[in-house]
């Protein structure tokens, strides 16, 4: 007999905005399904987050972030399904009630976001379809410069104590 293979009816869960994020806004974006959970080649599968979807194709990069799951280890590549800490500089940003659509994070339940349950995905940083930066990014990452004075933008809306 031949192996079987199953078949996978729904890829990345979420709740997708009406007008496909035409104008996004704080209520009007798309809210996607993430994971704090540090996994390995079966995401899409098993965890059908955006990020488990990203990395379909863009597997080996995420291959070499040279991280570990107890995040103990330095991040030679940004982090993704990996929780938006609540306390520290990340503390901040607080998407359940002042959501910036420039910085989007995933929800472990995006029919019920909680802060306590925001998560960094690959579109927190990059725009699927492309932008005018560089490596796809939402915002121009050369102004991101620590001790800039970029308060509350791009990289700095998650890491504002580096503004």
């Amino acid at each position: 007999g031949g192996h079987k293979s199953e078949l996978v009816t729904r890829y990345v869960e979420g709740i997708e905005d009406p007008d496909w994020e035409q104008s996004p806004d704080a209520s009007n974006h798309n809210k996607y399904k993430g994971v704090d959970t540090w996994y390995v080649g079966d995401g899409l599968a098993n965890q059908h987050t955006i990020t488990a979807f990203c990395r379909g194709c863009h597997m080996l990069f995420h291959a070499d972030n040279g991280g570990s799951p107890d995040n103990t280890g330095p991040w030679l590549r940004h982090p993704t399904d990996l929780a938006l800490p609540t306390s520290g500089e990340y503390g901040v940003y607080d998407p359940e009630n002042a959501y910036d659509p420039q910085v989007p994070v995933a929800w472990v339940d995006p029919s019920t976001p909680d802060r306590a349950e925001a998560v960094v995905m690959c579109l927190s940083c990059h725009r699927a379809h492309g932008s005018e930066y560089p490596d796809m990014l939402r915002w121009d990452y050369s102004t991101m410069i620590t001790g800039g004075g970029a308060t509350g933008t791009g990289c700095f809306k998650c890491h504002s104590s580096k503004d």
